[in-house]
């Protein structure tokens, strides 16, 4: 039977990373004036007919014309991390949806992107 060592040898995979693995992921509290930024960039985001539609092509990235929960919230999470808030998520997926039928559709859009400001606002 081989005998265990006293001080085993210790993993350095995370070590050698160190903190500049974790740097850029620091979460800081949310500021009103972050959502006071964000609010001015999605008026002039919904008044925008081509900034709307290219954002829903990067959203509906399949091109079935409708969106999952799922879908936004990865969208949301790479997108906009300031909203990413997920009962505030779900009650602007409620609210959008006209059709209820589980899906955002295109014609939605707009809404979604207003209502998921406000809805975490």
């Amino acid at each position: 039977r081989p005998a265990t060592p006293v001080n085993p040898p210790r993993h350095e995979t995370l070590r050698a990373c160190g903190e500049g693995a974790t740097l850029d992921h620091q979460v800081r509290p949310k500021a009103m004036q972050d959502f006071d930024d964000l609010e001015n960039k999605i008026k002039a985001l919904a008044k925008d007919q081509s900034q709307l539609r290219a954002m829903w092509r990067q959203l509906d990235f399949n091109g079935n014309g409708v969106v999952s929960l799922a879908e936004i919230d990865k969208w949301v999470v790479e997108n906009y991390p300031l909203l990413n808030h997920k009962p505030a998520l779900m009650r602007c997926y409620k609210q959008t949806m006209e059709r209820k039928d589980e899906f955002v559709h295109a014609k939605e859009f707009k809404r979604l992107i207003v209502n998921l400001f406000y809805f975490n606002k």
